[in-house]
């Protein structure tokens, strides 16, 4: 039985997002060596860390409208080879500077090997299940974690921070480079091929800049109510949702979780939350996808609900368990809904547009959660109001999508 070529794409994409949790999780292990060495604050070198994430966000747009004359192909290769050189060269730093203009560079070359490159790829290939191929792909930012974590952090033990970020910068060009330059193809019709589980020809099923592609166009669909509203919602979400991932070990140990049993408790989740893209993801193929989207916003309200009385084991694990099922709500859905929403003709711009705004509600809403606590002691003023603003998005949802079916009919 011959085995379509989304597969392979998949594959591809699988290894893309392990790269992705090179220049994410696993960021994290270099804070203290790097920050003892050199003698910075922690403070002050980890706004590398933030430059990156406001950098990605802007990237993206810009990203989506070069990627038809650049070809993912070559997007994927660039990207990802001055990413890979860029942590090479990190190992000879010395000054805060560097650090601060290799995360702006690292943030803006990110999405072309990554979220955008990844999106793409995975909506034109497949149309039968699309959302497993999504929450799967997507669930392997957390193998790469789960793989790279460990083994950075005893190489810096052994060897130093320089050679971890050697290491991470040659481990990042041969994960990256191959696919880009072997595997990765933008849509099925350029080598002669339907998606997964399309009925239609190939010339009418295309990728991105097909002239036969139905959708609503940029320019339209960016004034449309439809646009506003599915705009809010991952607004919303990601505020209330990612907002307070950065604040869960916090909040245990204010419940009386020692630090380790803390950060054994975000193991359970990152654990946890692999699965739970696969799951959701299969979700949406089975329920459709307004379901599957308020689904996982109940699911983060009920988690955010237990974080309240985390005070017992059974309750924190429960927590943990159904928030991760929750948070898939900030990660595989933009790219879903966007399809679903405004077709394939301007998918890129479109889902670059809405993946931006939804990390300006993580860096939004990581800081509100601090500053309720600041404020108040606790956290318990700031997961009530996360609750509040994840009904709200869920609310919002079904009436979006719904707008959105006449406005697509009119360009299919």
């Amino acid at each position: 039985m011959k085995i379509h070529k989304a597969w392979l794409m998949m594959a591809g994409c699988m290894l893309l997002m392990i790269g992705m949790s090179l220049n994410s999780t696993v960021l994290s292990q270099f804070t203290k060596p790097v920050a003892d060495s050199l003698h910075f604050t922690r403070s002050a070198f980890t706004i590398y860390i933030s430059i990156m994430g406001i950098i990605s966000a802007v990237s993206l747009p810009v990203l989506a409208k070069l990627l038809p004359k650049l070809g993912m192909r070559w997007m994927v290769t660039i990207c990802g080879a001055i990413i890979g050189i860029t942590f090479i060269l990190m190992s000879y730093f010395t000054t805060l500077p560097q650090f601060y203009l290799a995360g702006a560079v690292i943030g803006f070359m990110s999405p072309g090997c990554a979220l955008l490159a990844v999106s793409v790829v995975l909506n034109n290939w497949f149309v039968e299940k699309k959302g497993l191929a999504m929450g799967a792909t997507f669930a392997f930012s957390g193998v790469g974690a789960a793989i790279f974590s460990p083994y950075i952090a005893k190489v810096i033990q052994t060897s130093g921070w320089q050679h971890a970020y050697s290491i991470l910068g040659v481990a990042f060009l041969i994960l990256v480079i191959p696919v880009g330059l072997l595997v990765i193809k933008s849509s099925p019709v350029e080598v002669g091929l339907k998606a997964y589980g399309a009925k239609e020809e190939p010339e009418k099923n295309g990728g991105v800049g097909s002239a036969a592609v139905a959708g609503v166009p940029y320019k339209m669909a960016i004034k449309s109510p439809a646009f506003f509203g599915i705009m809010m919602a991952l607004l919303l979400s990601n505020v209330a949702t990612m907002g307070f991932l950065q604040h869960i070990p916090a909040h245990l140990m204010g419940k009386g979780l020692p630090a380790v049993q803390a950060g054994a408790a975000m193991s359970l989740f990152s654990i946890t939350l692999i699965f739970a893209k696969v799951a959701m993801g299969w979700l949406n193929d089975k329920i459709g996808t307004t379901g599957a989207v308020i689904t996982t916003y109940v699911l983060s309200i009920v988690g955010i609900f237990l974080f309240l009385f985390a005070d017992t084991q059974i309750i924190r694990t429960a927590a943990l368990v159904i928030f991760a099922f929750g948070i898939t709500c900030a990660t595989i859905w933009a790219p879903i809904v966007t399809q679903k929403m405004f077709g394939q003709k301007d998918y890129a711009g479109l889902y670059a547009l809405l993946a931006a705004i939804g990390t300006i509600g993580y860096a939004v809403g990581t800081p509100l959660y601090g500053l309720a606590f600041d404020k108040t002691g606790s956290y318990g003023l700031a997961l009530y109001g996360g609750m509040i603003i994840l009904a709200i998005a869920a609310i919002i949802i079904p009436f979006t999508m719904k707008s959105s079916e006449k406005l697509l009919k009119e360009y299919s």
